[in-house]
């Protein structure tokens, strides 16, 4: 699996990190400080357009490879384990 690399969206696309972040969207209405715009699922115009901006970013070489995205977590990982120490 590629992941791509642009802040929130390599959160957001994560398969892990997208189930948190429906299951927290099901049990409330605020993720952050502020209440979500909207809770709404995309629309199909959205998906398209999503659909453009991977093929898109594909052909750009802006995803990371399976042993970027492993080594990137792994490195975190470890940064959150100095700091929580």
């Amino acid at each position: 699996m590629q992941i791509l690399c642009l802040g929130t969206y390599t959160l957001t696309h994560h398969p892990h990190t997208k189930n948190i972040l429906r299951s927290k969207m099901e049990s409330s209405k605020t993720l952050g400080m502020t209440s979500a715009i909207s809770l709404a699922g995309p629309k199909p115009s959205d998906l398209l357009q999503t659909k453009k901006l991977e093929e898109y970013l594909r052909e750009a070489k802006m995803f990371e490879t399976d042993e970027e995205m492993n080594h990137r977590f792994e490195v975190l990982g470890k940064l959150n384990d100095l700091v929580r120490s």
